[in-house]
């Protein structure tokens, strides 16, 4: 069978099953497409319908098992074949870290340019996870420092292996802190998609989000105790115009209500995404007493 016709065919199956798409890949077709595709090591943005590849039986063998377990065991098809794009740039993922997705690769890909003026000399990756938006950054600003912060040291391993996929060990570093404990520096850019959603909310979701590291996803006080310490405490991290980007997702209003009188500007994305606040080092030094 040619690629084309056995990814409209996993669509179907995909279909016909209790799935939920949302780890990378939104609907039935791109997710067949980004499995197919990554077992078999092709491009995913490749046009499959005029790729004149025909599937082995070794091909459709490695394949129907991972659709197999796509369907029985709700695994997210990036878990399966053990990689994901983000921002443009391919990485390693397993179970140790999230699947990437945040909105935030849109930030990236232009450059913050709606939010900076200059190009950022040091950047933290706060709660890295995997490190993608750390090294995406990296990628980005070639002449930048970077730091890939997490409490999981196992997190930090699979960033390791991103780094060194993409060469870039003089330019990337590692730190294993919680939160701000362990940092020294000072940075331009502090970037953060930490755990923000609430017990109660997590147990509502869809099977697929308990595939991932519980702890990259759920947070005390309705899911505002790390956003809100990180808010409390990056003005003395962040250089005398650094800016703070951070992700709260549907727990944006959750934090509206707790600091009423701080006005975060919300970041509009074109492609997608909400609940990503910038606040610069000014801004969260004015307004100290209210994030207390």
């Amino acid at each position: 069978m040619d690629i084309y016709s056995y990814v409209i065919k996993t669509s179907e199956r995909f279909d016909e099953s209790d799935l939920y798409f949302g780890h990378g890949t939104e609907n039935s077709l791109d997710e067949a497409a980004y499995l197919v595709c990554g077992s078999l090591n092709i491009s995913y943005d490749c046009d499959l319908q005029s790729l004149n590849y025909f599937l082995s039986s070794e091909d459709i063998e490695l394949i129907e098992e991972r659709i197999q377990r796509r369907i029985k065991e709700k695994i997210p098809a990036a878990y399966l074949v053990g990689k994901a794009m983000f921002a443009g740039f391919e990485f390693i993922v397993d179970e140790r870290a999230l699947i990437p997705r945040s909105p935030i690769a849109e930030l990236i890909l232009n450059g913050f340019s709606t939010l900076m003026t200059r190009e950022p000399q040091r950047v933290l990756d706060l709660c890295a996870g995997n490190g993608c938006i750390g090294i995406s950054i990296a990628k980005i600003y070639s002449e930048s420092l970077v730091d890939l912060l997490d409490c999981d040291e196992n997190c930090l391993k699979l960033a390791q292996a991103n780094i060194a996929k993409h060469n870039l060990l003089d330019q990337v570093n590692v730190i294993n802190s919680n939160l701000f404990e362990k940092v020294t520096e000072k940075y331009d850019l502090i970037v953060s998609n930490p755990p923000y959603v609430s017990s109660k909310e997590y147990e509502s979701l869809p099977i697929e989000y308990f595939h991932e590291p519980k702890g990259g996803l759920v947070c005390r006080e309705s899911g505002l105790s790390i956003p809100a310490k990180i808010l409390q405490e990056a003005k003395d991290y962040l250089s005398e115009k650094g800016l703070l980007v951070l992700e709260l997702g549907h727990s944006k209003s959750s934090l509206e209500k707790r600091f009423p009188f701080v006005p975060f500007l919300w970041v509009e994305f074109s492609h997608g995404g909400h609940g990503v606040l910038a606040i610069t080092r000014e801004q969260l030094t004015e307004y100290c007493n209210e994030l207390n």
